[in-house]
C-alpha cells in the first residue's frame, strides 16, 4: 500500500481499520509506504502495537517523493493485492480510484514499482 500518512478520512473510519486488522489476523501480510510519517496517526500507531504485541506481518516505511501517474500527472496512492488486484486512487482529495480484481497486466506493473520503491536506498524503515 502507497499512502500519503494514513491519517486522513478513510484511515480513521473504524470499518476500515477493522477491515485491515481482520486481514492481518488471518495471516495476511502487509506492507505500507508512506509519502509522510505522522507518528500521531492512530492507525499507524496501532499497527506498529499490534505489530510488536500480536506478531502481525506488517512493515512500514517512509519515502521523500511523490508518486504521480504519468497519464495525467497527478497525485496517486495505490494497493496492490496480488499479481491480480488492484486499486489506484487518483484523486486523493476526494478518494476517486479504479481497480479491479483480476487483473494482471495492470496489478503486476503497480507491485514491481512498489517493491522498487519499497526496497529502496532513499526509504526510511519506520517498523520492519
Amino acid at each position: 500500500m502507497y499512502s500519503g500518512n494514513l491519517n486522513g478520512e478513510i484511515s480513521k473510519n473504524k470499518n476500515y481499520q477493522s477491515s485491515i486488522f481482520n486481514f492481518l489476523i488471518r495471516g495476511g501480510k502487509l506492507d505500507i509506504l508512506l509519502e509522510d510519517y505522522d507518528s500521531t496517526a492512530q492507525l499507524v500507531s496501532n499497527l506498529i502495537s499490534y505489530k510488536n504485541n500480536m506478531g502481525l506481518k506488517v512493515r512500514i516505511k517512509q519515502h521523500d517523493f511523490i508518486i504521480e501517474y504519468t497519464e495525467t500527472n497527478e497525485k496517486v496512492h495505490f494497493a496492490v493485492g496480488d499479481d491480480r488486484s488492484y486499486r489506484i486512487e487518483h484523486d486523493t482529495d476526494n478518494y476517486l480510484a479504479m481497480g479491479s480484481f483480476n487483473n494482471p497486466e495492470i496489478a503486476v506493473p503497480w507491485r514491481v514499482n512498489f517493491y522498487e520503491m519499497f526496497n529502496g536506498p532513499s526509504v526510511k524503515t519506520i517498523v520492519e
